[in-house]
């Protein structure tokens, strides 16, 4: 609209400037003089401006955003309204008898000396109008130096301003971009990981894949439409194979907190899974630091058993847990998964703190199908929750369902978080209600030390608590064997104990 209002008010005064002049002419209104000048130049200037807006408009709208699919920006309306409007001015120039060749000599001469004073500005310009022309760098993405993902935040003529991970501004000459080679992350679109884990070479690969994946999948960073690739790369001389770990981070300024997260999440996992490379007197050490929690916590556990069986079982494997039992450590964040050779075990929180962070779940239909009316069932990897939560979120908004939880499921790392903000995509009040009943995380208290507590299979056959947990910091289980937690199964989990 105020293109087309600009086009009706210039073509209206050509055309009033034009009418006035050719009447005052055929009735001499002025007589023959400087009056008849002054108005033919003002129609000719009128015409001028007219035809450079039309022009313009034409490069601009039908030219740049027709055949190079580019929406025009200031910098491009600023240098085309330019151009145009100085070939305007000639046209006008040269039809009143001006030199227009000598007028250009002597522009070029004065060009020539502020282009010399001014040539790292220039250039910045010209740099900065190839970048806006080729879209390469938006606000949003990031700019790759010295292995730190700069942040853009905003793009003008001359410069790029952007922000650094430890939030200092820099500002980047356009010249220094369009001269050098730059590794240009996408903030739309997810960028790839790389990780490299040595394993001692007697673990088979199979099996490192199976135990890295899982640490990864579980990840709020990762995006889970994507595959994550696990594979030996090479063995080194001291009996290790080195693995390369491959993934998809959602959003690039994750990237670096992943990988520092997923190395130590690895190394939790290996203790639970007995992968060599540790210390080895790891557990006896883990034993002898934690001997009092461990005194503690199985003390609390017993206060609440009121099977005399089962106190008296309990009883009699905590005397020699401090010898002989097996410790499980995790990391802030991880989900209590438990390794398969300890399953029909129960495990007693011995230090650190436990959050029921998928609450309500009931047991899981053992061919793996849902129930109407149950909730989703969160002790999956988390792939697979965010997969079953854009399938119910497709049913009410289409197929925009998979970006909504790609954004979501980057921003949080907590699952009813997701859901939350997923259901304002839902218009109809009655479908976003439902929507939530059937992804409703209920929270639980924290768990402190002296809870016990079963297992259960997720969709995925792995073996989780039950319910499922996370360690709010690091924490640490004790596995009781299941011939010492089933010496009494009919008050288990009742009045107290280990729960069933």
């Amino acid at each position: 609209m105020p293109r087309l209002l600009t086009f009706l008010l210039l073509a209206g005064l050509a055309a009033a400037l034009w009418f006035f002049r050719t009447v005052a002419v055929s009735f001499d209104m002025f007589g023959w003089g400087a009056s008849e000048t002054v108005l033919l130049v003002l129609a000719w200037i009128a015409t001028a401006l007219l035809a450079a807006f039309v022009i313009s408009q034409l490069i601009l709208h039908v030219f740049i955003a027709g055949f190079f699919d580019v929406e025009p920006s200031g910098l491009h309306r600023a240098l085309v309204f330019s151009l145009v409007t100085f070939a305007a001015t000639a046209v006008v120039l040269a039809r009143f008898g001006v030199d227009v060749g000598s007028l250009l000599t002597t522009s070029a001469l004065l060009a020539g000396f502020v282009g010399l004073a001014t040539r790292a500005t220039i250039g910045s310009l010209i740099a900065g109008s190839t970048l806006d022309m080729d879209r390469t760098v938006r606000v949003g993405d990031a700019i790759v130096q010295g292995g730190e993902s700069i942040e853009i935040l905003s793009l003008d003529w001359r410069s790029v301003t952007g922000r650094k991970p430890d939030g200092s501004l820099v500002v980047l000459p356009n010249s220094s971009i369009a001269d050098n080679t730059l590794e240009v992350v996408r903030g739309d679109a997810p960028v790839r990981s790389e990780i490299v884990i040595s394993v001692p070479a007697g673990v088979p690969p199979g099996r490192v894949s199976e135990v890295v994946g899982a640490v990864v999948g579980d990840f709020a960073q990762i995006d889970f439409s994507r595959p994550i690739a696990i594979g030996p790369a090479n063995f080194d001389a001291g009996g290790t194979i080195k693995y390369v770990l491959r993934y998809w981070v959602a959003h690039y300024a994750d990237r670096a907190y992943v990988e520092t997260e997923v190395l130590r999440r690895v190394w939790y996992a290996f203790q639970r899974e007995r992968i060599p490379g540790l210390s080895a007197n790891l557990d006896e050490e883990l034993r002898r630091v934690n001997a009092a929690s461990l005194r503690a916590a199985s003390e609390a556990l017993l206060r609440q058993t009121g099977s005399a069986p089962l106190r008296s079982a309990l009883a009699d494997f905590f005397a020699r847990a401090g010898e002989e039992g097996e410790l499980l450590l995790y990391a802030p964040g991880e989900k209590i998964a438990v390794p398969e050779r300890l399953d029909g075990c129960k495990f007693l929180l011995i230090d650190g703190e436990l959050r029921e962070s998928d609450h309500g779940f009931s047991q899981t239909p053992t061919d793996g199908s849902l129930r109407a009316g149950d909730g989703l069932p969160f002790n999956l990897t988390r792939r697979i929750a965010l997969n079953k939560i854009a399938e119910k979120l497709s049913q009410h908004i289409g197929p925009y369902a998979r970006v909504a939880i790609e954004r979501e499921a980057a921003r949080n790392a907590d699952l009813a978080a997701v859901c939350t903000a997923l259901a304002n995509e839902i218009a109809d009040p009655q479908a976003r209600e439902a929507f939530l009943r059937q992804t409703r995380e209920e929270r639980a208290p924290t768990l402190r030390p002296g809870v016990a507590f079963g297992t259960q299979r997720d969709l995925s056959q792995g073996l989780v608590s039950k319910p499922l947990m996370r360690a709010l910091g690091s924490a640490i289980l004790l596995a009781i064997p299941a011939d010492v937690s089933a010496r009494d199964t009919a008050t288990a989990g009742t009045g107290g104990g280990v729960a069933a």
